[in-house]
């Protein structure tokens, strides 16, 4: 079961546990080659716990079933996230669980 779900837009912070705060940034998408495999969606992401700032990228799937099935997403620490939507470079939405 997830300790909570959270919808953020561009540049928006939340505490997502005790005193960690996650920010999403942005969105960006990788240039691949005519039959090479599918663009993956770029996450990036800055995590604040006791006033150190770490800024991460993460490269996920887009394919809409595995996003609903729960099988696109990232750790962190002892969190994992699950992205459960999203519009590009607007906003995310996500699950995240303690390991």
């Amino acid at each position: 079961m997830p300790l909570n779900k959270f919808t953020l837009k561009k540049n928006e912070t939340q505490t997502i546990y005790e005193n960690i705060k996650l920010t999403f940034l942005s969105h960006s998408h990788k240039k691949t080659y005519q039959d090479g495999p599918p663009s993956p969606l770029i996450l990036n992401i800055s995590y604040e716990t006791e006033g150190l700032i770490e800024n991460k990228e993460y490269h996920l799937n887009t394919n809409y079933e595995l996003i609903q099935q729960q099988k696109e997403g990232w750790e962190w620490k002892d969190f994992s996230f699950f992205l459960t939507d999203y519009k590009y470079n607007e906003f995310i939405t996500f699950e995240v669980y303690k390991k």
